[in-house]
């Protein structure tokens, strides 16, 4: 018997060795990833050049009678470049995985900037890039034999040194070729196409948009007892929805919150002007909701308890530093008060003289 079980054993893991794809990796969130990944469902994304943040895992299985497929998102974050968003299959596909009416979706419908639709059958294959405001959009989606590859690039428009039709078209061709059918490809070509002291020039503010997760802020905790001092910051009865009542039950629950990110517009930030904000499960999503209704770009300023933005931090930390001087002068008030009202008594009750008491009072007068 155990003989048997050895020889099973041993069929399983040459199966799995002949099976699973190499340098497969489980990806986790809040973690740092570059290059091109391959996570363990066998999906490749390649990444624009830099380090990219993983915010966010959702995985969902499919219903159905037999059915063993799933999907699985991935988002990522680089405040310096933008977003990247995936989604792709897991398990392996069934007859219920299919599309309604066998029609192929597609989603490039509507008026993009440029891009290329090819349709054959339950497959297709294209992509197009979308004008998001601060971003342009970069979607890349392959449907083979039903199985879904969708990868998505929002890149910062001040990164692009040309923003025209045809260079658009140029960069979006060139990704799509990468990408298509779940190709491990190579997006390192961007580095050419980015042009960082470009936007670095042509920003108002540089320090308002520190968003940088991997930024090390001291004493960056914050918590409901910091609710006057936030509010003060952010000016909270001058944001709409209900921002008050929203900013208490995210900073009571910090990273157990359902919307653990809060971005707010940065040209308004310490400004006395109430912004527009946005409270989401990601990065992306809270700027993105936050943008919807800024009339500029938005930054990160806390997600999960922490400040996450430098201006912000520094503005709290001078706010929390003002407060603690008052709080200490109302200490030092009451302690001066309490010394004059028990040396006035004392000269009420002839235990000291006038002259000692007028001596006294201007020694403790001297010391406040």
């Amino acid at each position: 018997m155990r003989k048997i079980s050895t020889e099973i054993l041993a069929a399983v893991v040459i199966f799995l060795i002949f099976t699973l794809p190499s340098n497969a990796i489980k990806l986790e969130e809040n973690k740092t990833y570059s290059g091109t990944i391959k996570d363990n469902h066998r999906n490749n994304i390649p990444l624009p050049p830099g380090e990219w943040l993983l915010t966010e895992i959702k995985n969902e299985k499919l219903r159905g009678k037999g059915v063993t497929a799933g999907t699985v998102d991935y988002s990522f974050s680089n405040p310096k470049i933008g977003y990247v968003y995936y989604f792709g299959p897991t398990g392996t596909s069934a007859s219920a995985d299919h599309w309604a009416g066998r029609k192929t979706p597609s989603v490039c419908e509507g008026n993009p900037i440029a891009g290329k639709t090819r349709i054959s059958g339950i497959n297709n294959f294209e992509w197009c890039a979308w004008d998001d405001g601060n971003y342009i959009d970069f979607v890349n989606y392959t449907a083979l034999n039903f199985e879904q590859y969708y990868h998505s690039y929002s890149i910062k428009k001040s990164l692009l040194s040309n923003t025209s039709k045809s260079t658009i078209q140029s960069i979006g061709s060139q990704i799509f070729d990468q990408v298509r059918r779940n190709k491990a490809g190579d997006l390192s070509f961007l580095s050419n196409r980015l042009d960082f002291n470009k936007s670095e020039s042509l920003s108002i503010d540089v320090s308002n948009q520190e968003n940088d997760l991997s930024y090390q802020l001291e004493n960056a905790e914050v918590g409901i007892n910091d609710f006057r001092i936030i509010c003060d910051i952010l000016t909270c009865e001058d944001s709409g929805g209900d921002f008050s009542m929203h900013l208490k039950n995210f900073l009571e629950e910090g990273n157990k919150y359902e919307f653990p990110y809060l971005a707010v517009e940065t040209k308004r930030i310490g400004a006395g002007i109430g912004p527009a904000w946005g409270m989401d499960t990601g990065i992306s999503y809270s700027i993105d909701v936050c943008e919807e209704y800024a009339r500029g770009s938005c930054s990160l300023v806390i997600s999960n308890g922490k400040i996450r933005s430098k201006k912000f931090y520094n503005l709290f930390i001078a706010k929390k530093g003002t407060n603690k001087t008052k709080e200490n002068l109302v200490t030092t008030n009451s302690s001066t008060k309490d010394k004059l009202k028990e040396l006035k008594t004392l000269l009420e009750d002839g235990l000291i003289s006038q002259d000692q008491y007028d001596k006294k009072s201007s020694e403790i007068l001297e010391e406040f």
